[in-house]
């Protein structure tokens, strides 16, 4: 009841402190851990079956992880590059991995020994997602990790063009108050496993999930597919259901929202239709921006990077 009660009080704090502010200079950060290996862990058996199995490629890549750190904003972006955190000894790529290894604009990749975020990385994300990617006077919503405490250290990185300020989530809230943990975090590594599972049944012996190269491949096609223009509604619907926007402050009925995971791998439209690509009858997506029905070759290994928006 106390934790309820605290987490009202902040909501009306929150409201109080960015009122008058516009929908799109409101974000919230959050990071994610994902294991290099991202297996379900569900599956089908005969019931009564008293062990059951399940596949995967590497034990090790189940207990390691690496970091993906998400932007969004009260209007329904996710903002880009995707800043990724990834394992690595010494905490630095090394000269031919960093030569060699799948870049994008639509990643920023850095590095730890632990593949977590620290004071350095964090510098790192402020200057170059963070501030260039922001209106000129922004709020960010913050949780309460220590890395954050450190404004002298941030501000060093800070334009002088942009003015932002920030709040901080009490600590035990950010399960009911942060956007990303209430509602985005999830679907996110839902849709991610989605295609990790059809890889580990289908292309095990020819992907590798827990490869550097696949899962930077990877990540960037699920955040792509997540910026799409049709998804503002859902992550609009982050910010409602963690009660800091009300669904009146949202213009165009945004509780009336598509799910990614629903769009792109809705059964009905996949199931009765070939690719788009190749005509091959096993088809795997529907793209969330130019709604393109693809197999998995054409989205995965012809990499399917799409910015064609079409209602």
């Amino acid at each position: 009841m106390q934790s309820l009660e605290k987490a009202s009080e902040f909501r009306q704090h929150f409201k109080e402190e960015v009122s008058g502010k516009p929908l799109g200079a409101l974000l919230n950060t959050d990071q994610s851990g994902f294991t290099l290996e991202l297996l379900s862990h569900r599956t089908l058996e005969t019931c009564g079956t008293q062990q059951v199995y399940s596949n995967m490629q590497s034990k090790s890549a189940n207990t390691h992880s690496y970091t993906a750190q998400f932007l969004i904003t009260a209007s329904g972006e996710l903002k880009a590059p995707l800043f990724l955190i990834l394992p690595e000894k010494g905490g630095n790529f090394g000269p031919r991995v960093a030569s060699t290894m799948f870049r994008h604009p639509e990643l920023h990749v850095v590095s730890s020994t632990s593949g977590k975020i620290t004071k350095p990385l964090l510098k790192d994300w402020f200057k170059n997602v963070f501030f260039p990617n922001v209106p000129s006077d922004s709020v960010l919503l913050l949780d309460s990790l220590t890395t954050y405490k450190d404004r002298a250290e941030i501000d060093a990185e800070k334009p002088h063009d942009k003015n932002y300020s920030t709040i901080t989530i009490p600590g035990g809230l950010t399960g009911q108050t942060q956007p990303l943990d209430v509602y985005f975090n999830r679907p996110y590594k839902a849709f991610l496993r989605r295609i990790s599972d059809f890889i580990n049944y289908y292309c095990e012996t020819t992907i590798k999930l827990h490869l550097r190269d696949t899962i930077l491949k990877l990540q960037t096609l699920t955040h792509n597919q997540f910026r799409s223009p049709r998804f503002k509604g859902f992550i609009k619907h982050a910010w409602e259901k963690s009660g800091l926007i009300a669904e009146n402050e949202l213009s165009n009925n945004s509780y009336r929202f598509e799910d990614p995971n629903d769009f792109c791998f809705s059964s009905d439209c996949i199931l009765r239709q070939s690719c788009s690509s190749c005509d091959n009858s096993q088809c795997f997506i529907r793209c969330a921006w130019c709604k393109a029905i693809l197999c998995f070759k054409d989205f995965y290994f012809e990499f399917h990077f799409c910015e064609n928006f079409i209602p």
